[in-house]
């Protein structure tokens, strides 16, 4: 007597409860064992029972049963795969009389491998492994920039994941996210003065379950804005001859609307005829100095370039980036 083949194979999916499957499937049998004896058939040498071998290894008689007359395995429980994906156990094979083979003792008997599968279904919500997520990009990054991410996880073996990204106000947002990967990116053009971080919330759905995190993103600033005055014109009446020098005449002011510390430095400069012998300039302060009696007769006086048909002294502040000009009419 033996087995038909080395090794029986069935599927049966997770979270049904034995009635549940035998109800669905018509009491049909997860997989049906098979042995066959050569002995002339219709006695009892030739009447086959099946058993489950009992091993604490497996305890698959804790799960399976097998019908002791066809051979067939049903379920005792409820599986989940996550937990275990498979079972394989011994199932014994013997008929009811003493063996006539020389040598042996007991009924002719002969043992086989049964491996049951459990299969998957979608019975696991995605889940994401940080309850935040933080990113960072430059106010002038480009539009499709990468910025981050953000991968959910599901226990479920086939599951397709899915993302959508909006604003927890339902408002418009400069950000969107590549559905099939979770990458999330810039979608339209940035600007730190305006918002400089941005609270997100990504939601991952598995076509059944639906999870979702926040996510933070922080616009860095850059020196996209150049220095303006307070004022577009400084002017100032000069003496000549005036004795009084050096002597200070005002101070221009100017601002930056970036944030970043080292953006918004502001060097000031004086430019034209007499700067340095006649007028100088704190780069720091903005501070104008007159340091040297005036003559506006000629040819001894101080002569500026003409400029708008108007005489000017052209001060000037930078950054590190950009420069805007002030006049100082005489």
């Amino acid at each position: 007597m033996e087995f038909t083949v080395d090794r029986f194979t069935g599927t049966i999916d997770e979270e049904q409860l034995p009635i549940e499957y035998m109800e669905k499937f018509g009491g049909k049998p997860i997989t049906i064992v098979k042995a066959e004896d050569s002995d002339a058939p219709g006695g009892p040498q030739s009447e086959i029972r099946y058993a489950i071998v009992q091993d604490s290894s497996t305890n698959a008689w804790k799960y399976f049963r097998v019908d002791e007359i066809t051979g067939g395995i049903f379920p005792l429980d409820k599986f989940d795969r996550e937990a275990q994906d498979s079972f394989i156990f011994d199932v014994e094979a013997m008929d009811s009389m003493q063996s006539s083979l020389p040598g042996a003792t007991g009924t002719n008997k002969d043992i086989v491998k049964v491996q049951i599968f459990i299969g998957d279904i979608n019975d696991n919500p995605p889940y994401f492994t940080e309850k935040r997520y933080e990113g960072r990009v430059k106010e002038n990054a480009e539009i499709y920039t990468d910025i981050i991410t953000v991968k959910a996880q599901d226990l479920d073996r086939h599951s397709t994941l899915r993302y959508d990204l909006q604003s927890p106000d339902g408002s418009r947002i400069p950000f969107a996210v590549k559905t099939d990967s979770g990458v999330v990116f810039v979608k339209e053009s940035l600007d730190y003065e305006q918002q400089n971080v941005y609270h997100l919330l990504l939601t991952v759905t598995d076509g059944k379950h639906n999870t979702t995190t926040s996510i933070y993103i922080y616009i860095e600033d850059v020196n996209d804005n150049a220095p303006i005055f307070s004022v577009p014109i400084y002017s100032i009446t000069i003496i000549e001859e005036d004795e009084e020098v050096p002597k200070r005449l005002f101070t221009v002011n100017a601002t930056d609307s970036d944030n970043d510390e080292a953006s918004k430095k502001i060097v000031y400069k004086l430019e034209g005829q007499g700067v340095g012998d006649y007028f100088t300039i704190d780069p720091i302060y903005g501070y104008i100095d007159v340091i040297k009696p005036l003559d506006r007769d000629p040819p001894d006086g101080v002569s500026y370039p003409t400029k708008n048909q108007n005489s000017s002294l052209v001060s000037k502040c930078r950054d590190s980036r950009s420069m805007k000009k002030s006049k100082k009419k005489k």
